[in-house]
């Protein structure tokens, strides 16, 4: 009796707090903090989490990744100074210090996401050029940065994470860097990549 007990009042709690979800219109900081909070109190997987709040795996994933911002980003993003779309930009920059300069950049100029997205691959393919010179040949098609560009833009938005694409040669050679933030989020891209889900 107590273990039938235990397991209805788990159903009835997580049931309530997932229809709060639905129901709220919380910022994504506030989401992410609901998100994780279910998860630790019903020791529940990604994938569970997104069944019992009806949301796409990648969705929930993405939303949990907001907590990995530094906090003043965060605050941005609860103040809606920033969109979803700029943080998930700002995931992309490994390095903290530049996505802290990233975000300064972002509140001072009032960029669109893709402003953003514009200003922080302009500055990749920049620091590419520089740091391997030999790629860049008198040979290759004048557009071919342009499509390498769009290629990466068009993989991290399927991908839903930071996607770098480097030619090493005329030749059209080079190689593809897939980032992910935690094991869940590498199966959950390598998910997508297998099955096209």
């Amino acid at each position: 009796p107590v273990l039938v007990r235990d397991i209805e009042d788990e159903q009835m709690l997580s049931l309530a707090l997932t229809e709060n979800l639905q129901r709220e219109d919380l910022n994504p900081i506030e989401l992410a903090r609901a998100y994780q909070a279910l998860q630790e109190s019903f020791d529940w997987t990604q994938e569970k989490l997104a069944e019992k709040v009806q949301k796409k795996r990648s969705s929930v994933a993405n939303t949990l990744r907001f907590l990995e911002l530094e906090r003043d980003i965060q605050q941005s993003l609860m103040d809606r100074k920033i969109s979803a779309g700029h943080a998930k930009l700002l995931l992309g920059v490994n390095n903290r210090a530049e996505r802290k300069g990233w975000h300064s950049k972002l509140l001072s100029k009032k960029w669109t996401v893709r402003d953003l997205d514009h200003a922080i691959r302009g500055e990749q393919t920049q620091t590419s050029v520089v740091s391997k010179p030999k790629t860049k040949t008198k040979d290759s098609p004048s557009g071919t940065q342009n499509h390498v560009i769009d290629e990466e833009r068009r993989l991290g938005e399927l991908l839903s994470t930071k996607v770098s694409v480097v030619t090493t040669d005329k030749e059209g050679r080079g190689k593809i860097t897939i980032d992910f933030f935690s094991t869940e989020d590498y199966e959950r891209i390598t998910e997508r990549i297998v099955r096209g889900k």
